[in-house]
This record gives C-alpha cells, structure tokens and sequence, in this order.
C-alpha cells in the first residue's frame, strides 16, 4: 500500500479514495490474521458449522416460555378451585342422596311398622275388656279350634286387617300374628295365623294356622328375642322358603300390663330399597346404593353380584375394621375414599337394630367432570398459544427483519468492507440504530485510512514528521491518536539512544576482546603449573596409601599373634588347675590307701581271734583255723600292698606340686607376651589410623587441587568464549549501526 503523503494526500482525502475505492485492504489485526503457511495480512476465514439463531424466534421462544409459565399456573389454580367445586358437588349430592335414601327406607318401613302397631293396640284394647262367652264358633283358620262370639269377631278382624295391610304394600310378603299359649282364647293352648298372597296374586289371598310348635319355645329367635326384650326389631334379611325372595322381617310384640302376649310379623321384601338413589340416571354401574349391618353384610344392594357377600370383600378387612366399623357407632354421616371409589355412610336405626345406608360412586364418575374441564381447558389453551405464537412470531419477524439487513453489513464491516450504506425510513430505535451504525462506519473509515497512512510512514522508517491533533480521534479512538504519538515520540528518541549505545558498544566490546585475551593466556599458564602439583600430590597420595595397607597388615598379624597368645595363657590356666585338681585327688586317694591298711589291721586282729577260737575249738575247728591263718596272711598282704601304693602316691603328688610350679611360673611368663602383644599392636593400630588420615588430607588436598585446576580451565575456556563474544559484539555493534542511520528522526 502506498503512502498517502507521498501521494500528497492529507487524511481526509485518503479517507474520501478509500471510501470510492470499495473493498481496499486494511491494517486491522482482529479481521486479519498469520495464515498456517506463514505470510500475514491473510484474511481468517470464518468457523463453519455455527448456526445463526434468530431473534424473533428467541423473543418468541422466551413469550412462549413465559406464557406457558402463566398458563400452567394459572391452570393449576383454576384446576385446584374447580376441582374443589367438583368435589364439593359430588360430595353434596352423595350426602344428599345418602339421607334422602335414609329417609325413603325409615319411611318404607314405618309404614308396614305402623300397621302392625295398629294391630297391636287394637288386641291390647280387645285384652281391656271381658270376654265371658262360650267357645262355641269354629274358627277360620281351623276346624278344630272353637272361639267365642267376641274372639270369633276379632279373628275376622286380625285376618281383613292383616290382608288389607298386605294389600297396599307390594313390598310385605306375608304377615301373621302368632300367640302365646291361651293368649287369643282361653282352653286353646295354641293359635296364631299367616296370611299372604295366593300364587302373587294381589286380590287373592291365602292364610294358614300355625302350630306354637313352629315359632314358639326358641324355634324361631325373633320370637324369643321379642318375649324377652318386648320391644320392638327388625330380623336381618334371609331367602324365604315360601316365595324364594330375600325378605327381612319386621317383629312387633303384643303387651298387655306389661305382659307379652304374642307378636306381630310382617315379611318386608328387601326390593322396597329399589327406589334408593334412582333419582341419579344415566350413570349405569358406577354408583351403587346399599343397606348393610353393623357387620358390613349386605341388607340390600343395588349392585346384584354384592348380595349375600360382606362389604370387608370389596375395600379389604384391614379397611373395614379400622375406617368404616369403627365409626357405625356414631349418629353422624361419614365418607371413606378408597382406590376405586368414594363411600358415604348413613345409619339406619330401626326400633334398636342398626343398619347403614351406602352410597357408593366411582372414582372414575367423581372425577369426571373435572377430567371434561381440563380436557376441553387445555385444548382451548393448546389451540390459543398456538395462535398467539404464530401471530407473535410474525409481528416480531416483520418488526426486526431490518436488523437482519443490519447484521449482514456488520459481517462486512466485520470482513474489512467499509464500502457499506444501510437505510431505513422510520424514526424508532431500529432507525435511531442505523444511523448510529452509519455514523460508526464513517468514523471507522476516516481512522482506518489516516492509521494506514501514518502507519505506512512507519514501515518507510521515518519518525521525523510529528504527529498533530486530530479532532475525528474522539472518545475511545483517542488513545490510538494518543499512542501514535507516544509511540513516534518514543521509536525517534529510543533510535537517537540506540545510535550513541551502539557506538559506546563497538568500542568497549573491542576492549573487552582484548583483556579476555589477556586472562585466557594468564590461565592457561596457571593451568599447567597446577596439573604438575597435582601430579606430584598424586605420588604422594600413593606412596601414603601404600605405608597405610602395610600398617593395616602389621596390626592384623599382632592381632592374631595377641590371640595365639591369650589361647596358650588359657590352655596354661586350665593345666595349672588341672594339676591341682590331680593334687586334691591324690590326697582322697591316701585317706582311701589309710581306710584299706585299717581294714588290713582289723582283719588281721580279727584273724588272730579266729585263731584263738578255732585252738580252744580242737579238732572241730581245725578248719576254720586254716581259713583264720589264711585270712590273716591275705590281711599282711594287703597292708604291705597298701603301704608300697602310699608311697607311690606321695612320690606323685611331689612331682605334680613341680608341674604346678613349672605350669606357673609359664602361665606368669605368657601374661607378660600377651601384654607387650597387645601393647604392639595399639601401637601399631595408631601408625594405621595416622597414616589414614594423612591419606585422607593428601586426597583432599589433591582433590582441591583438580577443582582448581578445573576452575582455572573453565575460566580459561570463559575467557576465550568472552574474547569471541566481543568480537561478535563489536560486529553486531556496527550493523546496529548502519540499520539505525536508515532511520529518519527528529
């Protein structure tokens, strides 16, 4: 690139060519950098691979974000009140539904209860009066059975009453009143009646005389339980052997005074709790109504497969016991929610028994609604954030495609292409952004061409123009007109520096050529005289080693000659006391030798005696006298025996008292040898230690010596490389030297 002043151009011209120059090359380290093959200014190419992200779609991602936020949140608060709103419908119409049915069964059965309390009270008004007339009418219900005129009446009473009843409750499958014994008529021990319908006929009916037999004397327990208590109850539900249908029944006494007369029964269908919860239609399976005991047996149910079994079977026995029997004892309606459906319980007493009503939804059917809502809920919103996304993300797209336009611009800014114009027609912050971005690439492009023309200078070598203010070097641009000029100010004077040292450097570097010469020779010299000492210190040295081995030698033969001789003084030792030893033996040896001549002695005294016996004896001891005479001869023998081997003893001991006196007198003479041994070989042990450490100083001298010399050819070799380097100093001193006098300064 040429140099705008020597074109003869100022700044601004330079800036107004390259501006109409379109795409020119420019001095921006950031756009340009050293290619692998070595030149620089080639341009970098751009990383290949990075995707281009949009901001319309990242505005859009994050409003979509944080409208699904809202949305979620919004949901679960409008879901959580709504499903409150459903639980509080559903358990409003359970707990309504489960008293209204208490209700409709309480009222069923009242009315078959106020029947036969009206029967009742109208045999307890026939036992008020007196009843004196003969037994003469044969009764209805039994040819055999006579009645008076009054009780005839009041048979035919008991029977239209009782049919009557039947009549007008489809739901009572017979009734009868059943007697004590003498209670109806006295002098009839038995009588009591049942009616029904004939066949299910409604207008026929068919009645029958029951033997005491058949209810009476605890045959059957309702009966018992009603002659004992006199109250009032109700019979769990059980199939009827007449009819086959499930029936309960319902037992009312007889009182008079206070006295139990009898019973009135009436058999209930358990079908009359078929109108429970029909109200709640089109639901099908998924909601049940049922009457059940206090020990959860189903009275009746709406669901057919759960007659005759036990609630325990559907929610488990565990459930049972623990949250639903443990609560039949309170008055109070109470709900359970297991995992398939939701119960609600209701008591139902009647006159002392306690049954339950149930009303039992699904799960599936509670939760309905609220699953509708959320369905239709969420589809609404799915298909609403949807469209408000599409519309969102086109607005945006449409709002900001000029700053795509922009972007690509930058790209070529970013590329070194300032030949570069963006338009935009509105005022708004895009607008007020485009006219910043031309305004930066109008700056740019002055700065760029005034760099390039001063900086162009620079490369020709001259520093001495000065560099003046510039008022388009504003804000961060100018520190860069700020370090033009240090930088020319500086290079100009460090170049008038560089000059003067490299001259003062030529000049001492030849003078320290010539004194590293100098101390080269001076070294070698000393080298020399230094290896000769050394040699001769290195004789030394061995002639030293040698005396020392030959010492060491000396000592260890004193050593072993010490030992010989501590060995023989030993051996001499044990003899000496071996001879005592002998000594002391011998003089055991004489007192023995003493002991045999007083035996010698004795036994001649004794033979003498013998003899003197064996005379007094005569001819009969003339044998023993040859034995006596005999022994005694043996008894001089032995004595003289003895005395010639005492004799030999003391001639022993003398000679071993000599032998000791020899052995001593050698064992004193070898303790002086040990002693002087010992005193020689100290001696000689110290001749060794001197002679190591002498050895030991020689070497350490000899080595002193050879670092020495070491060092002194080192520093000759130094020398040497000094008197080089300053020669090689002084040359690069003079080419330092002329490059400087290319330079152009102030």
């Amino acid at each position: 690139m040429e140099n705008t002043q020597e074109n003869g151009l100022n700044p601004k011209e330079a800036a107004v060519k390259t501006e109409a120059g379109g795409n020119q090359e420019k001095p921006d380290s950031k756009a340009f950098k050293k290619a692998p093959g070595g030149k620089p200014g080639q341009k970098a190419k751009a990383v290949k691979g990075k995707k281009r992200s949009s901001l319309a779609g990242r505005i859009s991602a994050l409003v979509c974000v944080s409208m699904l936020v809202v949305f979620v949140l919004a949901n679960i608060v409008l879901l959580n009140a709504v499903g409150k709103s459903f639980d509080k419908i559903n358990q409003d119409y359970l707990l309504s539904t489960t008293a209204m049915n208490v209700e409709k069964a309480r009222k069923s059965i009242t009315l078959a209860e106020n029947a036969a309390r009206a029967i009742s009270d109208h045999l307890e008004e026939m036992y008020n009066e007196t009843d004196d007339g003969a037994a003469t009418v044969p009764s209805l219900l039994k040819d055999t059975v006579h009645l008076s005129q009054r009780r005839s009446f009041e048979e035919k009473y008991l029977l239209d009453s009782v049919w009557e009843m039947i009549r007008h409750d489809e739901h009572i499958m017979g009734a009868g009143v059943f007697f004590e014994p003498n209670a109806f008529q006295q002098g009839e021990p038995e009588y009591a009646m049942y009616l029904g319908r004939d066949n299910g006929d409604e207008n026929k009916r068919f009645f029958k005389f029951l033997d005491y037999k058949f209810y009476g004397n605890g045959a059957e327990e309702y009966y018992t339980k009603a002659s004992q208590e006199k109250v009032s109850h109700v019979v769990d539900p059980f199939v009827s052997s007449i009819t086959g249908e499930t029936i309960f029944v319902l037992v009312v006494p007889i009182l008079h005074n206070d006295q139990f007369m009898g019973t009135v029964v009436v058999d209930l269908n358990v079908k009359m709790f078929d109108s429970l919860g029909q109200d709640k239609s089109g639901e099908g399976a998924k909601t049940f109504f049922d009457v059940i005991n206090k020990d959860g047996k189903f009275v009746y149910s709406s669901n057919p497969e759960a007659v005759g079994k036990n609630l325990s079977e559907y929610v488990g026995e565990e459930t049972f016991k623990n949250d639903i029997q443990s609560k039949f004892d309170g008055e109070s309606i109470f709900h359970v929610k297991d995992s398939h459906r939701i119960r609600y319980f209701a008591p139902l007493t009647i006159y002392g028994t306690d049954w339950y009503v149930q009303s039992a939804m699904s799960l599936d059917l509670y939760n309905q609604g609220k699953h509708q809502l959320f369905v239709a809920l969420a589809t609404a919103e799915v298909i609403l954030f949807i469209l408000l996304q599409v519309i969102l993300f086109s607005a945006l797209k449409k709002s900001l495609s000029p700053l795509g336009k922009l972007a690509e611009e930058s790209d070529k800014l970013a590329d070194g292409n300032f030949d570069i114009k963006v338009s935009y027609a509105q005022e708004d912050e895009i607008g007020r952004l485009v006219k910043s971005f031309n305004n930066i690439v109008k700056r740019l492009t002055y700065v760029v061409s005034d760099l390039q023309a001063k900086l162009g200078a620079f490369a020709q070598g001259d520093f001495g123009s000065e560099i003046k203010e510039d008022e388009n070097y504003k804000g961060d641009f100018r520190p860069i007109l700020s370090s033009l000029q240090d930088i020319s100010t500086s290079l100009n004077s460090t170049l008038k520096n560089v000059h003067t040292s490299s001259s003062e450097v030529s000049s001492s570097a030849e003078q320290v050529s010539s004194m590293a010469q100098r101390i080269s020779e001076g070294t070698t010299k000393q080298a020399s005289s230094i290896a000769e000492l050394s040699k001769t210190m290195e004789d030394i040295t061995d002639q030293i080693r040698h005396t020392t081995k030959q010492a060491e030698k000396a000592q260890q033969l004193g050593v072993v000659s010490g030992s010989h001789v501590e060995t023989s003084n030993q051996k001499m030792t044990d003899m000496q006391g071996a001879m005592e030893e002998i000594t002391e033996k011998s003089k055991e040896i004489s007192k023995i030798i003493k002991t045999i001549d007083d035996i010698a002695f004795q036994t001649n005294i004794l033979s003498l005696n013998a003899a003197i016996e064996a005379a007094r004896a005569g001819e009969a001891g003339k044998g023993f006298a040859v034995v006596a005479d005999e022994v005694g001869n043996l008894a001089k023998k032995s004595q003289e025996a003895a005395q010639n081997t005492s004799l030999l003893i003391e001639e022993t001991i003398g000679a071993v008292q000599k032998g000791a006196k020899f052995t001593e007198e050698t064992a004193e003479a070898l303790q002086s040898v040990s002693e002087s041994t010992n005193q020689v070989n100290d001696l000689i042990g110290e001749i060794s230690k001197a002679s190591e450490e002498e050895s030991a100083g020689v070497s350490r001298l000899s080595d002193g010596l050879q670092e020495i010399s070491s060092v002194v050819q080192e520093n000759s070799a130094t020398a040497e490389e000094s008197a080089a380097t300053a020669e090689e100093l002084s040359a690069q001193a003079n080419l330092m030297n002329d490059l400087v006098d290319k330079f152009k300064v102030r």
